[in-house]
């Protein structure tokens, strides 16, 4: 295993790498890097932990290294009850000198410190800020086979009623009285019997059918716009700031 020092240039590369103690134990994960303001040499490390009570802590990087290359898992120089025990540092944004004098103390007086480098001058601590960043949902539509529409005639069947008017032939008897008189009267005085037949006529209705045009129908495609809502999941890094009192 190689051990790469922690040098400027490997500060990019720091925030979100796993960061291990001395005998390899997982700690948590690297949040920020501070680094001195003049000289750029990275000196404390702040460590999103998995301790119960205590989600931050700070690590000195004195000593530290790199597991196999620049960005690989950090290796902190010290055990991880050491860090778990560090002072707590109510602002993580700028380390004041009380804060740096604090964790240097500590930090100097623990005797599983394995690695110590020369001591920086604290007046110029910067912080190395974390980029956050987060998924944006991007939408966009393409156009695919929905239905096939297929457009024939057919012929349907159906029931019609219309009203006719027809004529037809009755028979009517008209009855008028005659004066007697010899002109009239019949001859012999016989009285006789006989029948006339009259044929009757009437209309009947009779159905034909005949094909004529109606409707004409115009088949045309349309495009037709709405509003459809669309929920996906997206995911994005958060940046807290948590504290607690030792």
């Amino acid at each position: 295993m190689s051990k790469l020092m922690i040098d400027p240039q490997s500060v990019p590369h720091l925030p979100g790498v796993p960061v291990l103690d001395v005998d390899g134990d997982v700690i948590g994960s690297v949040e920020r890097v501070f680094i001195h303001q003049d000289t750029g040499a990275p000196l404390w490390v702040l460590i999103e932990t998995h301790f119960d009570g205590a989600p931050n802590a700070f690590a000195p990087l004195d000593g530290a290294r790199f597991e196999d290359q620049s960005g690989s898992a950090l290796h902190v120089g010290v055990p991880r009850a050491v860090v778990e025990d560090a002072p707590m540092i109510t602002s993580i944004d700028t380390l004041t000198m009380d804060d740096v004098h604090a964790l240097r103390s500590y930090y100097g007086a623990s005797p599983a410190v394995i690695a110590a480098a020369p001591s920086q001058d604290v007046s110029g601590i910067s912080p190395v800020d974390v980029v956050r960043s987060e998924e944006q949902l991007r939408v966009s539509t393409v156009s695919v086979p929905k239905e096939l529409v297929r457009f024939g005639k057919i012929i349907v069947t159906e029931e019609r009623t219309v009203t006719v008017t027809v004529r037809r032939e009755e028979l009517r008897i008209i009855r008028e009285p005659i004066e007697a008189s010899m002109d009239t009267a019949t001859p012999g005085g016989q009285l006789s019997a006989a029948d006339l037949d009259i044929v009757l006529h009437e209309e009947r209705i009779i159905t034909t059918t005949e094909v004529v045009p109606v409707e004409r129908v115009r088949v045309r495609v349309t495009e037709v716009t709405e509003d459809l809502p669309v929920t996906d999941t997206v995911r994005k890094e958060r940046v807290d700031l948590s504290t607690s009192k030792s």
